[in-house]
């Protein structure tokens, strides 16, 4: 099988979750074990990225729902978000940064804080899986599983060989069900608001039925740009 039931993420303390800057992007969402490269070069991220390495390397991806105007108030964003650990951080001549942020957990805001920073801060509570349920039908499983792998199959053989290769490395691996469709959909689905709603979902059986239904259309496009070749 390649759903286990274990949960993989770390519970994080409140000193953590009590003052998280926040990176506020169009169409980004980070997934839970997804690694993400971020080029940082914003005198106001620039800082952010300072202040956070030089305390416990969290910050969180925000999923921008409107345009930032000059002189307007700070755009709204999603309440769920990604939280991440920077792993490595290589500091440029000029003041710039290249970042690689591995996402850790999902949090909600619980109120954005007023600091004085450039940047923006947010108390967060951490969000966690529904646990699966003990009585969940062997056959529905099954089924799942059956399901997946050949959505994931058929994704991999349109695929570049390098590309389908890692895919189908990622699927072999045991990890728990919850890892399995964040690593797919961070992959695997392109727009901001598939991928948020996913991130928002916390059942893992309705991720995965919407993960499904997700490659399903990649797949129906796939399949459309081939006939028109």
């Amino acid at each position: 099988m390649i759903f286990s039931d274990e949960s993989a993420d770390p519970k994080f303390g409140s000193e953590a979750l009590a003052s998280l800057p926040i990176f506020p992007l169009p169409n980004m969402v980070l997934f839970p074990g997804a690694m993400l490269p971020l080029h940082i070069f914003e005198p106001r991220y620039r800082e952010m990225i300072r202040d956070s390495l030089a305390s416990h390397r969290l910050l969180a991806m925000a999923l921008r729902t409107e345009d930032e105007v000059p002189g307007m108030p700070p755009p709204a964003v999603a309440r769920v978000l990604g939280m991440g650990e920077i792993v490595a951080a290589e500091p440029l001549p000029d003041g710039r940064y290249n970042v690689l942020l591995q996402g850790k957990a999902r949090v909600r805001i619980v109120r954005e804080l007023a600091t004085g920073k450039p940047y923006r801060t947010v108390s967060v509570e951490q969000l966690f899986d529904e646990r699966l349920s003990d009585d969940v039908a062997p056959l529905r499983r099954a089924e799942s599983e059956v399901a997946m792998r050949a959505l994931i199959e058929e994704v991999a053989s349109r695929m570049e060989d390098e590309e389908a290769f890692a895919l189908r490395k990622a699927v072999r691996e045991q990890v728990s069900l919850s890892r399995l469709t964040d690593r797919l959909a961070s992959v695997l689905v392109t727009a901001g608001a598939a991928r948020q709603t996913l991130l928002e979902t916390l059942n893992p059986w309705l991720r995965v039925d919407r993960l499904s239904r997700e490659l399903a259309g990649l797949l129906s496009r796939m399949r459309s740009t081939e006939s028109l070749n």
